[in-house]
């Protein structure tokens, strides 16, 4: 799981264990990321009959 938690130079967006690594540019990342993936889930269960 780790290691999906990187920017895009591969680089550890610091959650997960040692909090050093975090900025708010990480945590957008973090946020906008799980916003995209989450979203469309919710819109399906939403939407299911």
């Amino acid at each position: 799981m780790g290691e999906e938690f990187v920017t895009e130079d591969g680089r550890p967006i610091g959650i997960g264990g040692d909090p050093r690594g975090a900025t708010a540019e990480k945590g957008r990342i973090i946020l906008e990321t799980s916003a995209r993936e989450l979203v469309p889930a919710l819109l399906e269960i939403r939407d299911w009959k």
